[in-house]
């Protein structure tokens, strides 16, 4: 079979949405509109590898950018803060042509090493890493039954004091309710000591993925006191982002949420609900996702020319406990002013 590789071909948008649409591995991270989100808000410089038959069909598709850091150094990734991507193809023989190029790429961006984060396992020469796993859960048009599978003494109990306790869900994407968003969002990100994703991202997936996300805003005596942000497309419901005022945890107010946008999963008719990734060592995380019914699915993430320790897999370093150290101590202002700046190192 011979095929043609192209990089940063300018592929009508239709052809590229319906290979990513009709391939059973696509995802949302690998529609042109994340291409454009990531690109406008983090200055990114992309790579996308696109495959064509002899006959000139669409059959491969690699997103790759490289991230350009003085602080987190010179990497190509596919793709930065999307916890999945990777190649999609026709056949292995086109996948291993488009990672042949991939590495090309990186060793004349003069980067240091190349991450290539997939759901599946590959039969290629790259070290792999399991580090991470996601959760998702089964949904299914009987409501009840979901709810059956989820764990009574906590999971249920949570959303029940919650609807007691008298919160409300707001649900509407609109610019208001982002910015409300955004504002929970800096300071949940602040108490945990990290950067919060910059208002320009979470803008950009408003404008040009409308149809692929909802906004959950949870209310109590007319204040916002948590928000849950999905990603939606095909069979499934990504759980993107969350935020929460931690004075007000006691009312649960993020499992309300999840169960609202879960409940909605349902009537929809989506298949399941993915809660995103966690690394083996995150216990809490994981426990607190299995017990909405959720099964592990490991992640294979690859690496060129060997594999190395990122920051996602390096977070109890002594380096990092000072950072998040400081950062938790900073202003409000000053944190969301260091965030615009310093969020596209960090993935």
């Amino acid at each position: 079979m011979e095929i043609s590789l192209k990089i940063n071909e300018n592929i009508p948008r239709e052809e590229w949405e319906s290979y990513v649409k009709n391939h059973p591995y696509g995802i949302i991270y690998h529609l042109p509109a994340w291409k454009e989100v990531l690109e406008e808000s983090f200055n990114y410089n992309p790579f996308y590898i696109f495959a064509r038959d002899e006959t000139g069909k669409l059959c491969g598709i690699l997103p790759l950018f490289q991230v350009k850091s003085l602080i987190t150094g010179n990497r190509m990734v596919s793709l930065p803060f999307s916890y999945i991507c990777g190649p999609i193809a026709d056949s292995e023989f086109v996948e291993k042509e488009m990672l042949k190029e991939a590495e090309k790429i990186c060793c004349e961006r003069g980067c240091k090493y190349m991450e290539i984060r997939d759901i599946k396992p590959k039969n290629i020469d790259l070290e792999a890493s399991n580090y991470f796993s996601t959760y998702v859960v089964n949904l299914s048009s009987n409501v009840d039954s979901v709810w059956k599978r989820m764990d009574k003494g906590s999971v249920r109990w949570a959303i029940n004091k919650s609807k007691r306790d008298d919160v409300k869900v707001v649900h509407e994407n609109n610019m208001e309710n982002l910015k409300i968003f955004n504002k929970l969002n800096q300071k949940t990100k602040r108490s945990l000591g990290v950067p919060a994703h910059p208002h320009i991202f979470l803008k950009g997936i408003l404008q040009k993925m409308q149809e692929n996300m909802e906004l959950y805003l949870a209310e109590i005596g007319g204040k916002i006191i948590a928000g849950v942000f999905t990603l939606n497309f095909k069979d499934t419901i990504l759980y993107a982002y969350g935020a929460s005022d931690e004075k007000y945890l006691k009312y649960y107010p993020n499992n309300l949420l999840i169960w609202k946008a879960i409940e909605d999963g349902c009537k929809n008719g989506y298949k399941y609900f993915d809660f995103g990734r966690a690394s083996q060592d995150n216990i809490g995380l994981i426990e607190f996702k299995k017990r909405w019914g959720s099964e592990e699915k490991k992640l294979f993430y690859y690496y060129y020319p060997k594999k190395i320790k990122t920051l996602s897999t390096s977070r109890e370093g002594s380096k990092y406990k000072i950072a998040t150290s400081v950062w938790k101590k900073m202003p409000v202002q000053l944190s969301e002013s260091l965030s615009n700046i310093l969020f596209k190192h960090f993935d």
